[in-house]
């Protein structure tokens, strides 16, 4: 068996608490080792072990013999029930390298050094962390998404809505079409993505990854394409971590809009658009780590987008998103998120357009998540946001903005114990409502997908 963990570590390897002391786990090793599987299984009934003790007792048994995949679906329903035990969490990793799995057992030591509060122990485990890492150099991954959504064309769910006359100031009412109104539909997402890494010292790390992902919808004018190239360096200690990552994103996509006419009859018009667009940009990441698994993070994002489509007002814009957080652990087995964020975007226009969608915005937002020792995790998260638009130069003399409050909830589940091979279900789902000043901006719609994700 490959092994590059430290001898630090293989002391954590006595379980707390998982075999009991007064249990004979030396007779035990010697029927294991000896190959008297079955005379174990007895041994260990007569000496009324567990149910954890023997999920031990079997994981022990697979991997003598050979059956590492058995063996590592054990130890993850044990490190489920049992998040804070170290000796677990690195007898998973272990395997999980003799396996050639480095992403999975790269995440559990990292885990493993987010809940211990010893410093020499945290430093040593995020060193050990990096060198399991450096063995993963190149790597290929598939995800697959499929949601069902009550308003999957993210429309008005009013039939008739009402404009102000900028003009005038009068109210007028006109009809939406029935294919602008709130659809059912599915939405499926397939991607890939490949990487390339390399570690330029203990501490830092360079990332190539490419991607290729492709929407499909029930409605096809949102169909749509996209492909992503980002070079990402990585600094990671025990207590802080640090990326930076340009990117260059193309988006290949169709969209229906509506618009309305003010002269004589007012009426919804149906407009196909290209969102055919280059992003450049880049991401930035920056957390540091405290004592009992506390943690302060910054995330912030730039993109500066270019449309190919010359028949659209606007030819650039520039977007702008942040978010600060702050990560806690309540007890073992919850975790709980807090944080503020801010988004801006500006466009640029064609000529002498100037572009109304200009705006600024805030939310603010938690989440709790759970772990349950039947090997269930779920995730509730809350989030407010509000958005108010720049009012054009030439519509100076309105009094009013549009001004947009979204207030979202979302759900996560999933179950360690319902895998794919590597890969594991997770079911995701989302309720919003979007209020607006101006009633043809507002929203309500919810859908729940089912993500497929790597299993750590």
């Amino acid at each position: 068996m490959r092994t590059i963990l430290r001898t630090f570590v293989l002391a954590f390897i006595i379980c707390e608490g998982v075999i009991a002391a007064e249990d004979p786990r030396q007779i035990i090793g010697e029927m294991i080792a000896s190959g008297q599987y079955d005379q174990a299984r007895s041994y260990l009934t007569s000496h009324n072990g567990t149910l954890e003790d023997k999920v031990l007792l079997e994981a022990e048994i697979a991997v003598a013999e050979g059956d590492y995949g058995k063996a590592i679906k054990h130890y993850r329903a044990l490190v489920a029930k049992y998040p804070n035990n170290a000796g677990l969490r690195v007898a998973l990793a272990k395997l999980l390298i003799s396996n050639r799995n480095y992403q999975s057992a790269e995440f559990h030591i990292r885990e493993l050094s987010n809940r211990v509060s010893d410093p020499t122990q945290k430093a040593a485990l995020v060193k050990e962390a990096n060198q399991i890492g450096q063995y993963d150099k190149f790597g290929v991954s598939g995800s697959f998404s499929l949601t069902p959504s009550t308003n999957i064309n993210n429309a008005n769910d009013d039939a008739t809505n009402v404009i102000n006359n900028i003009f005038t100031g009068e109210e007028t009412e006109y009809d939406v079409p029935d294919e602008l109104l709130p659809q059912f539909g599915w939405r499926a997402t397939a991607g890939i993505s490949a990487f390339l890494k390399q570690r330029i010292s203990d501490n830092q790390e360079l990332v190539l990854r490419g991607s290729l992902s492709a929407t499909r919808y029930t409605v096809p004018t949102l169909d749509n394409e996209s492909m992503e190239l980002s070079f990402t360096w990585s600094h990671q200690t025990a207590r802080n971590t640090f990326n930076i990552t340009p990117y260059l994103r193309r988006y290949m996509g169709d969209d229906e809009i509506y618009s309305t006419s003010f002269g004589g009859d007012v009426e919804a018009i149906i407009v196909d658009r290209d969102e055919d667009y280059w992003t450049k940009g880049v991401r930035l990441y920056a957390e540091r780590r405290f004592k009992n698994a506390r943690s302060l993070y910054f995330s912030g994002q730039y993109g500066h987008n270019i449309y190919d489509d010359e028949e659209q007002g606007y030819a650039e814009s520039d977007n702008f998103s942040m978010r600060l957080g702050y990560s806690f652990m309540v007890n073992e087995r919850n975790r709980a998120s807090l944080w503020v964020g801010r988004i801006d975007r500006v466009e640029v226009g064609r000529g002498d357009y100037i572009s109304p969608n200009n705006y600024t915005g805030y939310n603010i937002g938690g989440s709790l998540e759970t772990l349950f020792k039947e090997g269930i995790r779920t995730k509730f998260s809350l989030n407010y946001a509000s958005r108010e638009h720049e009012i054009p130069p030439y519509f100076s003399f309105v009094d009013y903005v549009r001004e947009d409050y979204t207030t979202s909830l979302s759900f996560e589940f999933s179950n360690q114990n319902w895998t794919i091979g590597r890969f594991l279900p997770v079911l995701n789902c989302q309720y919003s409502i979007n209020n607006s000043t101006f009633t043809e901006y507002e929203r309500n719609g919810g859908s729940c997908g089912l993500n497929v994700t790597q299993n750590f």
